[in-house]
């Protein structure tokens, strides 16, 4: 008898609620898929298959399919939370749900301690040249392929590196993004 392919569905958050952009993935395949701005995810498998859940900083997470709804809090990985075995290899910053839904109110300041963290700046191809690597070099950032996120999601979480940047840098970093940049004309004018 064979298994039917069912929908999986659920909420990925931590202690402060949902996680927009956490990673659930189909353990030993390529199917895999991101939460959106609400921690909401949906992905295709089987009763039995293993769903594995991550988020940098966060401890991931296994769980066996039983049933169509899973719902799971991630934990904070202590060890990777110390900064000194962060030195050499930066992580990328943690984006709050608080922080997505305020993208667009111009009184909201996206602050985030980027000494050991990096900032992600969503494009929708990525093939990076040499003046794409020079620009994460320069201004701490990893370009990123889009997903299985809306372009909402993708639009308000550049919103707030542009913002960062306006604060941190005026307009210099306006000439070197890369021009495919989502959000990139709309917003950072």
């Amino acid at each position: 008898m064979f298994s039917q392919e069912l929908i999986i569905f659920g909420v990925v958050s931590d202690y402060s609620g949902p996680i927009p952009g956490a990673n659930v993935r189909v353990k030993g395949t390529i199917k895999s898929a991101q939460t959106d701005i609400d921690g909401k995810y949906s992905i295709k498998a089987f009763i039995g298959d293993y769903l594995e859940f991550s988020f940098p900083e966060l401890i991931t997470h296994e769980i066996c399919i039983q049933k169509n709804e899973i719902n799971i809090r991630l934990e904070k990985d202590l060890e990777s939370s110390i900064p000194i075995e962060k030195k050499n290899w930066p992580d990328y910053t943690i984006v709050s749900a608080e922080d997505i839904k305020n993208s667009n109110n111009p009184n909201y300041y996206f602050d985030k301690d980027l000494k050991y963290n990096k900032l992600k700046i969503y494009s929708p191809y990525i093939s990076l040249s040499e003046n794409d690597l020079k620009f994460e070099l320069k201004y701490n950032v990893s370009y990123s392929n889009i997903i299985n996120q809306s372009i909402e999601f993708y639009d308000a979480y550049n919103n707030l590196v542009f913002k960062y940047f306006k604060k941190k840098y005026s307009r210099t970093w306006h000439k070197e993004i890369r021009k495919d940049t989502i959000g990139l004309n709309k917003k950072s004018k």
